[in-house]
């Protein structure tokens, strides 16, 4: 909903222009697992519909499961509407831990070749330690030889599996 203010939209904008890129991470911030079909299409088309308001023309591939947890319904409501389900390799709970210490030592750590890290917009108290984490992890990592990069980009030459089809075989 911080998208729909100006500034929001505004700073979202700005992030695109960046050469950032977005993930679509359902409209709600909650656990999307034992949601019906419906509700986690419904969930999908209005973090579309909130994003274009605020940054038309640019189209979301990616989704991040909420609380990195993915149902099987998840899977093939993702694939159906051609987002690539990614995760990442890099986490330490920084909504739940307020300790940007914790956060940018556990980054400092885990990164390597081709990591994807996830630390959390800083859109509320709680959350506004991602901007110490990245101003002192940034500069360390790059000394290390690290740079930032895009999903796109970190996986152009690498083609994805569509993993829905497997998951219902499979569970």
């Amino acid at each position: 909903e911080n998208v729909m203010s100006p500034e929001g939209a505004r700073l979202l904008r700005q992030a695109v222009d960046d050469g950032h890129e977005l993930a679509n991470h359902g409209a709600e911030d909650a656990p999307m697992v034992s949601w019906p079909r419906d509700r986690v299409t419904a969930a999908l088309a209005t973090w579309e519909t909130r994003v274009q308001a605020a940054v038309s023309g640019t189209a979301a591939r990616w989704f991040r499961a909420p609380c990195g947890l993915m149902s099987t319904t998840m899977a093939s409501v993702v694939a159906e509407q051609g987002y690539t389900s990614v995760l990442c390799d890099v986490y330490s709970d920084d909504p739940g831990i307020d300790n940007a210490p914790f956060h940018t030592a556990m980054l400092l750590k885990g990164m390597k070749d081709g990591s994807v890290a996830v630390l959390h917009a800083p859109d509320r108290p709680s959350r506004r330690q991602t901007l110490d984490v990245l101003r002192e992890a940034l500069p360390e990592l790059t000394k290390r030889g690290f740079r930032t990069t895009t999903l796109s980009e970190l996986f152009a030459d690498h083609p994805l599996p569509v993993v829905a089809e497997a998951m219902e075989n499979h569970w």
